[in-house]
């Protein structure tokens, strides 16, 4: 709640002085998707939901420092509004976003559905759990991310044997996960948690493409861009399944793709990033 709270500072401008760091100290990418869909969300009217977000990052944040949100009323009109958002800190622009609204009309409801059986979160151990059981059989760099707290955040993995052997499979990689923290009814929050969480764990296999070499070495790994569609209606604090794909991987940068499903199998989002893989020596 207080990292998607965004107080106003001027004419569709806002600030938040809540910050979330990664290990290195810089800013996690899903906050600044998170706020600054928060940020458009508050200059439409509520009949009006989001349906498609680009953004790109441009500069790392500073997780201990905070970020002022610049919306642009690019277009309203009969059906759909469009916003863009600029996110700085210090002056300096580090995030950008396109994000489209829409009214919403009747039609048709069809989408692809869960093809696979997977275990209930609840029959799951808890990612702490997990860690504290099998953690030595876990890459340095996986169980360092992973044996962080997980405050914000539940995560429960059904297929850790894919993670631990890093091999395929004829499953694609998936996990359950929800806010940790119960949120209002208002859709504007779970919008904007749903963009924090589909940055959480689309980087976790990248070990995990065919082909791909073992590297013995540690990897950097830094989105560059990011996209999210909203299909329909969820919560993020009721558990969604993560569904992962990667498609490529060249030229040092690799491709994501998710599909977020609720526990009746309804696809209700997808998400995509390319990100940049490096080999660090």
């Amino acid at each position: 709640m207080d990292l998607l709270s965004l107080r106003e500072s001027g004419v569709d401008r806002f600030a938040n002085q809540y910050a979330c760091a990664n290990a290195s100290g810089t800013m996690f990418g899903g906050q600044l998707i998170g706020q600054a869909m928060m940020a458009t969300l508050l200059t439409v009217p509520p009949t009006r939901a989001p349906h498609a977000f680009h953004g790109f990052f441009l500069r790392s944040g500073n997780g201990s420092r905070a970020l002022d949100f610049d919306v642009e009323r690019v277009r309203d009109g009969r059906s759909f509004s469009h916003r863009r958002v600029v996110v700085s800190q210090d002056r300096r622009t580090i995030f950008t976003a396109d994000v489209s609204f829409h009214e919403g009309e009747t039609g048709d409801d069809q989408a692809h559905s869960l093809q696979v059986e997977v275990p209930p979160p609840e029959a799951l151990p808890s990612l702490a759990a997990m860690v504290s059981r099998d953690g030595h059989r876990l890459p340095p760099a996986a169980l360092r991310r992973m044996g962080r707290p997980q405050r914000d955040v539940d995560v429960r993995i059904p297929d850790l044997e894919a993670l631990v052997s890093r091999r395929s499979g004829d499953r694609p990689p998936m996990y359950w996960l929800r806010v940790a923290q119960a949120l209002p009814d208002a859709p504007c929050w779970h919008t904007a948690a749903l963009g924090y969480l589909s940055d959480c764990w689309l980087a976790a296999p990248f070990r995990m493409l065919p082909g791909a070499p073992h590297y013995g070495g540690e990897i950097l790994i830094s989105s560059l861009d990011h996209a999210l569609w909203i299909h329909r209606p969820f919560r993020a604090d009721h558990w969604l399944l993560m569904v992962h794909e990667i498609p490529t991987e060249q030229r040092g940068r690799r491709f994501n793709r998710a599909q977020f499903f609720d526990r009746d199998g309804r696809l209700v989002a997808s998400s995509a990033q390319e990100a940049l893989m490096r080999l660090v020596d």
